[in-house]
């Protein structure tokens, strides 16, 4: 399998199908792309595997989610979108239902809960690259300043990271607010 479905796509369709709920994965449609830049051979044997093993898009199928290819540009974009049009049911995502009808904050719904966790981790492992960055600062006191000094700049940078992630969480959660807010003035949840 191409390598690039690891880390962040697959942190993206957890959270895609939280977003989405369960009950409506069956209203999904998914598209492989690149065509023109694989042989048959390697493309089919890798939209196999998509199908096929539960990392990738197999419980998704296996709950109505259907799969086309998008070889043909406009053609088969046109496939896809007719399909779509042609379903006629509507959908109520598993996030709008949470935000308006359960009232819950970003925080608390499942789509929240799953970025939410992703970045506490992320936060985890920042702040223990800082203490491991404090023990190397203690054992080079004795050293050379310039160490000293690129040692502190690494901690100041994780301590960035740490800040720009907490910011990011609370713009992501006023931007949920508002969202929740706005569905709330305007939509009729059914």
């Amino acid at each position: 399998m191409d390598v690039r479905f690891g880390g962040a796509a697959g942190r993206n369709l957890r959270v895609f199908k939280r977003l989405c709920g369960e009950d409506n994965l069956g209203s999904v449609v998914m598209a492989t792309t690149f065509w023109k830049n694989v042989d048959p051979d390697t493309g089919a044997e890798r939209e196999s595997q998509l199908h096929s093993d539960k990392r990738f898009w197999k419980d998704m199928i296996e709950k109505g989610s259907s799969v086309f290819r998008q070889d043909r540009g406009k053609a088969s974009g046109e496939v896809i979108i007719r399909y779509l049009i042609n379903r006629k049911n509507r959908v109520t995502l598993r996030i709008q239902h949470e935000l308006v009808k359960e009232r819950k904050t970003f925080a608390k719904t499942d789509a929240g809960i799953e970025v939410l966790s992703e970045w506490k981790e992320q936060k985890e492992r920042y702040e223990k690259q800082i203490e491991t960055l404090k023990r190397e600062k203690e054992a080079l006191k004795k050293a050379d300043k310039q160490e000293i000094a690129d040692v502190d700049e690494e901690m100041r940078e994780y301590e960035t990271k740490i800040d720009m992630n907490e910011e990011a969480v609370g713009r992501l959660r006023r931007t949920w607010d508002y969202m929740r807010e706005s569905i709330e003035d305007h939509c009729v949840v059914m």
